[in-house]
């Protein structure tokens, strides 16, 4: 659709779920997940839609599309579509497409996405037990830093690379980052905004490329909290 939300158009008509749909960096392409073959595999289709799904990747473990890097020569994928843990995963898309593990760590390994220049990866982790934003050398895959203090899920690079966005609960943070001579260095997290009646589905939330604006899934009205009522000595009131 448009901007403004006018000329809806659907681009994959397929009875199964097609989920995960990620631009490529021209805007030409889109790359997703199906399940049409029993597990979800990776496929992508002109964001026009013209022409037919294209399978990108097929393998026996269900795949969830994560992100496609700015340089169209990566897909970052999970394999969190099923079951009660996920690793996160590189598929390059030149050669013979074998996928190499980025995090594999106990728990759930996701949202992963490349950084805009190339040279690091940042995903969330429950290995702790509980979610925060990791951040690896890419394509080493080396030297995880933590950059999140306090719990951080579905993080998000700003289009230069130098801000990375993610959440908090319901609170949006950013971190500024920076990559030199001394490595890779990034800020203490500092609180934006919050965002009343938030919903915690997988990627419920983005920002644009300037990290001016920002999308997110809310509850259109706020949800009533369960309330629970307790009678005390209710065995004298049965005669």
């Amino acid at each position: 659709m448009n901007a403004d939300g006018s000329n809806v158009k659907r681009i994959v008509d397929d009875p199964e779920y097609d989920v995960s749909p990620q631009w490529s960096p021209d805007g030409r392409w889109l790359m997703f997940s199906s399940d049409r073959l029993g597990v979800r595999d990776i496929y992508k289709r002109r964001a026009s839609g013209e022409g037919e799904d294209e399978l990108v990747y097929s393998s026996a473990t269900s795949k969830s599309v994560n992100a496609w890097s700015r340089d169209g020569r990566f897909v970052v994928f999970d394999t969190g579509g099923q079951g009660t843990s996920s690793d996160l995963y590189v598929l390059p898309l030149t050669g013979d497409r074998v996928p190499v593990v980025v995090a594999a760590e106990t728990g759930f390994q996701q949202h992963g996405d490349i950084s805009p220049d190339g040279r690091q990866i940042m995903y969330q982790s429950s290995e702790s037990g509980r979610y925060e934003v990791i951040v690896k050398n890419f394509p080493e895959n080396t030297g995880p830093r933590q950059i999140s203090t306090n719990g951080g899920r579905e993080p998000i690079w700003r289009g230069d690379g130098r801000e990375l966005f993610f959440l908090s609960d319901d609170t949006v943070m950013a971190a500024e980052v920076q990559t030199g001579a001394a490595g890779f260095e990034w800020s203490a997290p500092r609180t934006l905004f919050e965002i009343p009646n938030l919903q915690r589905i997988p990627r419920g939330f983005t920002a644009s490329a300037d990290g001016q604006r920002f999308v997110a899934v809310v509850a259109t009205t706020p949800v009533e909290p369960q309330r629970f009522t307790t009678l005390l000595n209710w065995t004298s009131l049965v005669k």
